[in-house]
Parts: structure tokens; C-alpha cells; sequence
């Protein structure tokens, strides 16, 4: 059997039977009268086709006047009809930190999680964590977070003991990139 050297992801989608190049193989055509199938011989023969598709993604970004030293925030998330609220997120949390809150929700997919930026300067403080989304090939509804005393209560959510100039926008999720559409890739020869 041969193996494709394609990194097989939920972004990759490889396609043989529709897109065979039939001048490499031959007509599908049944072994025997009593088979279920056609002849796998004829199937071995041709191109493959893998098909990518760019990720979702989502930045969610903390803002405060200063630098924070307490807080916890959580994220509402909706999919196929079914909401879960993440586990406490610290305000410093790390790309890992914020993996393990978001893999614990039961509705959550398989994502990534980067620490794209924490950055210090006249405007406050900011940290921004990028999540992409890796098996979605439908755009998901955007991570909603939570804090004290917008939408979570003080027994879930430590309050942050540093504002933003906008209050009820301390915490926002904004989409980075939307799914893209399935696109060929290069050709794979397949077989003999």
C-alpha cells in the first residue's frame, strides 16, 4: 500500500475517488459477478487530490489600565447546540493554561492556543491569547468571556484588581480568520 505524504489534518482533506485521473488508470469494472465492488486494482491507479481548508481562528484580548496582579475570567461557547462555560482563566494565564480550561468544556473541538501578545506601555497592559480552531469546517460562534461583574458572579470569577477605560470592554474575542474554502493542493500520484 502507499502511503500519502500528505500531513493529514482535519485542514486537509484528500480526495481519490472523484478526481482519479483516468488516463493513469482503468475502467472500474466488477472481479467477479458475485463481488460487492469494483476491481481495487483500478482504484490503486491515478492522482490524489488533498484538499486544504484554513483554520478558524479567534483572539481573545484582556485589557487594563495597569498591569494586573488578580482575576479570573471565564468563556461561554456555543456549538452544535450544546453551551458549556470554560473553568476560571487566570489573568496571566499561559498557551497551555488556556488549552487545558478550553479542553475541558464538553462541547469543545480539538483547538490550538498561542500566547500571541502581552505587551506594556502607555495605553495599559494586554494579553492576547489566539485560538484556532482545527477540526471546524463551519465557522463556530465566537468565545464569549465572562468576568466580574459582567456576566460572572464573585464566587466564580476573582475580580480584576486593575480596570480598562472601557469597563465592558476589558475583555473582547474578535475573529482573526474565518474557515476558508477547501482549496487543491498539489497532486499526489497514487499507486503504481
Amino acid at each position: 500500500m502507499t502511503e500519502l505524504p500528505v500531513p493529514v489534518s482535519s485542514s486537509y482533506l484528500p480526495l481519490m475517488l472523484f478526481y482519479v485521473d483516468q488516463r493513469q488508470g482503468t475502467q472500474f469494472v466488477e472481479i467477479n459477478w458475485d463481488t460487492a465492488g469494483a476491481d481495487m486494482k483500478a482504484f490503486g491507479k491515478g492522482k490524489v487530490y488533498p484538499f486544504y481548508s484554513s483554520p478558524h481562528v479567534q483572539t481573545i484580548t484582556l485589557k487594563s489600565t495597569e498591569k494586573l496582579n488578580e482575576g479570573t475570567f471565564m468563556l461561554n461557547f456555543t456549538l452544535f447546540g450544546v453551551t458549556d462555560v470554560s473553568l476560571p482563566i487566570r489573568h496571566n494565564s499561559t498557551a497551555s493554561d488556556m488549552l487545558n480550561a478550553l479542553s475541558a468544556m464538553r462541547n469543545m473541538q480539538q483547538v490550538s492556543v498561542s500566547l500571541s501578545s502581552v505587551m506594556e506601555g502607555s495605553e495599559g497592559h494586554q494579553v492576547a491569547w489566539t485560538v484556532t480552531f482545527l477540526d471546524l469546517w463551519q465557522e463556530p460562534s465566537l468565545l464569549s468571556p465572562i468576568w466580574f461583574p459582567y456576566g460572572c458572579n464573585i464566587s466564580s470569577c476573582t475580580p480584576f484588581d486593575s480596570s480598562s477605560p472601557i469597563p465592558e470592554q476589558q475583555i473582547v474575542t474578535t475573529i482573526s480568520s474565518d474557515v476558508g474554502p477547501f482549496l487543491p493542493q498539489a497532486p499526489l500520484r497514487y499507486g503504481k
